[in-house]
């Protein structure tokens, strides 16, 4: 069997960090993506939640 050429190491080392690097990139995507979806959600809550206040101030008044 014959040892591969040292080129070849150097590009598959290469290649398995290129690709690490892009998963860790995509999951950076993916975190972000749904902490901003979350923020959303909460914002909509608390003016949810504001109205709702509002609306028993102004039943009880």
């Amino acid at each position: 069997m014959q040892n591969p050429r040292p080129s070849n190491v150097i590009i598959h080392i290469v290649m398995a960090i290129a690709l690490l690097f892009a998963l860790f990139a995509v999951g950076t995507l993916i975190y972000q993506i749904s902490r901003f979806t979350d923020t959303d959600d909460e914002e909509e809550l608390r003016l949810y939640e504001k109205q709702q206040a509002i609306a028993f101030v102004k039943l009880i008044s």
